[in-house]
């Protein structure tokens, strides 16, 4: 079992950790931190409607006005506005675009794919994503179309085709919506999966310590927590040459650190995230005993 830059335990995870993790790159301020300690806020359950004190709220909301402008997701990344996407139709149905689209919602885009039409949400928001990290608020101006780059590849008539997917099939989508699939969020997260699956799977989990949704410090904090035995300590692995990242086995659990990447591990880093997945995956140590390209998918 595998999972990267995963919410696990809420006590560790998102809000504790963000506040900490920025701090650590000066982008919140010492006053504002000593505040939060000094007030003991704890944000744990407040995307379960559990709100600490007044004051702690009014930190936390200038907070957020403080990060509202930076992609928490990689806070060294670029933040991309909004994105209007053309529609995209087969030659022998563009004489029917305007009744096409009067069937069909404003926020969705419209494709043909093999003779047909398809339409899927033409931007997602943060709070779609991960709406633990925005509170009660709706997403920033500056946060939407973000997380909508391989929806048009995967849907495009050439992909489909490459992948044998039947025309007749629904449009692929980032994120389900409830008529795809129930979930719920429970205030106990999932941690107890990693405790009841110890020894029947192999585990690792992996984590961005640039990610400020989902940061590195949390994710440390809860496997920490588990109090497993260390079979071999904090190390570094390199990759073509550069610091991949940091590694640490413990008993039934694997952490690692990506250097430099954001939540999107294999998008920032994809060369790190090919040499640690597929050495894993095949029970190679890391660091590999010979240094340091990536695991072919097909060796």
């Amino acid at each position: 079992m595998m999972v990267g830059d995963g919410v696990t335990n809420w006590t560790y995870d998102t809000q504790p950790a963000s506040f900490n993790m920025t701090y650590q790159h000066a982008i919140i301020s010492d006053q504002m931190y000593d505040s939060l300690n000094e007030n003991q806020c704890d944000f744990s359950l407040i995307n379960f409607n559990v709100f600490p004190s007044d004051t702690c709220m009014k930190i936390y909301n200038e907070y957020l006005s403080l990060t509202s402008m930076m992609n928490m997701y990689n806070i060294f990344a670029p933040v991309y506005g909004p994105t209007e996407y053309d529609i995209e139709l087969h030659p022998i149905l563009a004489n029917k675009t305007e009744s096409m689209l009067k069937d069909y919602p404003a926020d969705l885009k419209v494709r043909a794919v093999n003779g047909h039409l398809e339409a899927t949400k033409k931007k997602f928001k943060h709070t779609d994503y991960t709406p633990w990290m925005f509170g009660q608020q709706n997403d920033p101006q500056s946060y939407l179309g973000v997380l909508t780059s391989p929806i048009d590849y995967l849907n495009s008539e050439a992909v489909k085709t490459a992948l044998h997917i039947p025309a007749s099939n629904p449009a692929w989508t980032e994120c389900a919506g409830g008529d795809a699939i129930s979930y719920t969020m429970f205030q106990k997260a999932s941690q107890w999966i990693w405790e009841e699956l110890k020894g029947k799977y192999r585990m690792m989990h992996y984590s961005g310590n640039i990610d400020a949704v989902v940061p590195t410090q949390g994710t440390l904090g809860w496997i920490n927590a588990l109090n497993r035995t260390v079979v071999e300590d904090w190390r570094q692995y390199s990759v073509e040459g550069q610091v991949g990242g940091w590694i640490k086995d413990f008993d039934g659990i694997t952490f690692a650190e990506i250097n430099g990447a954001g939540h999107m591990v294999p998008q920032d880093k994809p060369a790190v995230a090919s040499y640690l997945i597929f050495n894993w995956l095949k029970g190679n140590h890391i660091p590999a005993k010979t240094q340091e390209t990536p695991v072919e998918q097909s060796a």
